[in-house]
């Protein structure tokens, strides 16, 4: 597996490709590279407070909301693909299961120490 397929992170370029494509095919291989399994397998961080990084679980369903939920959700409704939000309540977990190949895509902030295990896209948040 690519490093860029195990770790296109912060997909603001994906996302804006994806809202431009035209039924010209091209929509076909981004979905490809992004949901070779057939589906969009987005890591999402969780924490007790959600943030442009980090989603928090709802009290009612237990189900992750917030921004990174969003963006995951855009993606695979721009690609015409199912997401599966795969959660992880720390980075070294997160990071370790790019590593793995067990999801395709996140959205983080940049770090050295995460550039060594996937590829960025153009931030989609500016502090």
């Amino acid at each position: 597996m690519s490093m860029f397929k195990s770790g296109l992170v912060l997909l603001v370029a994906a996302l804006a490709a994806c809202a431009s494509l035209q039924d010209d095919g091209s929509s076909a291989a981004v979905r490809q590279q992004l949901a070779s399994t057939g589906k969009i397998r987005a890591a999402i961080s969780v924490g007790p407070a959600g943030s442009q990084f980090r989603a928090k679980l709802d009290r009612g369903t237990n189900r992750p909301q917030g921004v990174p939920v969003d963006l995951a959700n855009a993606l695979g409704e721009r690609l015409g693909a199912p997401v599966e939000l795969v959660m992880y309540d720390n980075y070294v977990d997160l990071l370790e299961a790019a590593r793995l190949g067990t999801w395709d895509v996140t959205f983080l902030p940049f770090s050295e120490e995460r550039a060594k295990v996937m590829d960025y896209g153009p931030a989609y948040y500016f502090l």
